[in-house]
């Protein structure tokens, strides 16, 4: 798949449930439902701009998110904005959409 194909885009919420999917697909440790990681997704979507969420899609389907978070607070310059998750569904690696998303 070329990378050009991919369209990046703020995560919405209704992308909840296909984060949700991949989370559980891409992290092993993740042993809680579903339902878990969704509401997990959900918590972090609604604190923005502390985190922010950007999705991939692929013909209209959500095929990898990423998760970037600010640290240091209101004091700073200029914040630090750290990579917090990456993720790509299993069908789609090595691919280049990680990559892209980053």
């Amino acid at each position: 798949m070329a990378a050009q194909t991919v369209a990046v885009r703020r995560a919405a919420e209704k992308d909840l449930p296909d984060i949700a999917w991949i989370n559980r697909q891409a992290f092993a440790g993740n042993r809680g439902s579903v339902q878990a990681a969704e509401d997990w997704v959900r918590c972090w979507l609604r604190a923005f701009p502390l985190y922010q969420y950007f999705v991939a899609e692929r013909e209209g389907i959500l095929v990898a998110y990423i998760g970037w978070q600010m640290h240091g607070g209101f004091c700073r310059e200029e914040a630090v904005i750290e990579l917090e998750q990456l993720a790509v569904d299993s069908r789609f690696w090595g691919t280049g959409i990680g990559s892209l998303l980053i």
